[in-house]
C-alpha cells in the first residue's frame, strides 16, 4: 500500500496570517491487492480507496505580534544577596 500526499504554506495579510494547502493521494495510488492459494482454492482481492481530497485552511494571529519584555523585579531577597555581596570584597 502507498499513498502520497501534497502540501504547502504560505504567510498571508502581513504576517499575521497562514494559508495551508493539502492534497491527499492526488495521484490515485492507494491500493490494495493480494492473492491466496490455499488447497485448491485460489482468491484475488483488489481494492482501491476513494480518498482523494483537497483541504485549504487559513489561520489568522489576532492581538499583538510582537511581546515586550518582562520589567524585572527587585524582590527582598535580591537586595539581600547584594548587601552580603558587597561585605566579602
Amino acid at each position: 500500500m502507498h499513498f502520497l500526499n501534497i502540501s504547502g504554506q504560505k504567510t498571508v495579510i502581513q504576517g499575521k496570517g497562514t494559508l495551508r494547502l493539502n492534497f491527499r493521494d492526488p495521484f490515485h495510488w492507494q491500493k490494495y491487492g493480494g492473492d491466496t492459494r490455499y488447497s485448491n482454492i485460489d482468491g484475488k482481492v483488489t481494492n482501491r480507496w476513494n480518498n482523494r481530497s483537497l483541504s485549504v485552511s487559513l489561520s489568522y494571529r489576532f492581538g499583538k505580534s510582537t511581546v515586550s519584555q518582562t520589567r524585572r523585579r527587585a524582590s527582598g531577597a535580591n537586595e539581600e544577596e547584594n548587601r552580603a555581596g558587597q561585605g566579602q570584597q
